[in-house]
């Protein structure tokens, strides 16, 4: 499913301001894998998967240091103010973003199962 926040109502959440133009207080990440090993990732008939949909809310450290001076600013939080700034309209910059996870017990708690 793409653009999965305009399926869901976040009308009821109460975020804070992060008084940033470009860094939002809620990051919404939609990650889509096939269900079986032999499926390729990519292509138009890449057959059936799984969607999981993760909502982070920023964390009160990186709102304080949002709401402080620029230049004092982690590296980290610099980085993620420009990829929020440039992904949404560079296909380039938004595929540098990267997530590394580790998962357990995958088949024990298959929720995509049949």
């Amino acid at each position: 499913m793409d653009h999965i926040a305009e399926q869901i109502d976040l009308s009821s959440l109460d975020l804070p301001d992060t008084a940033h133009p470009d860094v939002p207080p809620l990051f919404l990440m939609n990650v889509q894998f096939p269900r079986s090993e032999d499926q390729k990732m990519f292509g138009a008939e890449d057959g059936p998967g799984c969607s999981v949909c993760f909502y982070f809310r920023i964390a009160p450290q990186t709102l304080a240091e949002l709401h402080g001076p620029a230049e004092l600013r982690s590296p980290a939080l610099k980085l993620l103010a420009e990829w929020c700034r440039l992904a949404p309209d560079d296909p380039n910059f938004r595929g540098r973003f990267k997530v590394m996870m580790k998962t357990k017990r995958l088949i024990k708690n298959d929720s995509c199962a049949d």
